[in-house]
């Protein structure tokens, strides 16, 4: 009985991430990559502002969210493509790609 309560509670859970969760794993992403890469933008500028501007499921707990990136410096804004995979308690990015800096 527990095994069937937990088997329908995985079956019942979300398969996108909220657009708060994919701006957060966005945002906590190019923060840790502004530190491994310091002569890029992201770690010459820090992120101001992520704006998720849509979400796609690719297969079964993997999605793709297409984002606008804002740097401080207010001039500068990035439209990248993540790709998101759903970990055990959390979305975790895995790669991205650049689709051009947004006038």
């Amino acid at each position: 009985m527990i095994v069937m309560l937990a088997l329908s509670l995985g079956a019942c859970a979300q398969r996108l991430p909220s657009p708060n969760s994919a701006q957060g794993v966005i945002k906590s992403y190019f923060k840790s990559y502004g530190k491994k890469f310091e002569n890029s933008d992201f770690g010459e500028h820090k992120i101001d502002e992520v704006e998720v501007s849509e979400i796609v499921e690719l297969q079964h707990d993997i999605a793709r969210a297409t984002a606008y990136v804002s740097l401080d410096d207010g001039e500068i804004v990035y439209q990248v493509g993540a790709t998101l995979v759903k970990k055990t308690f959390r979305w975790k990015m895995t790669s991205w790609e650049n689709l051009g800096k947004a006038e």
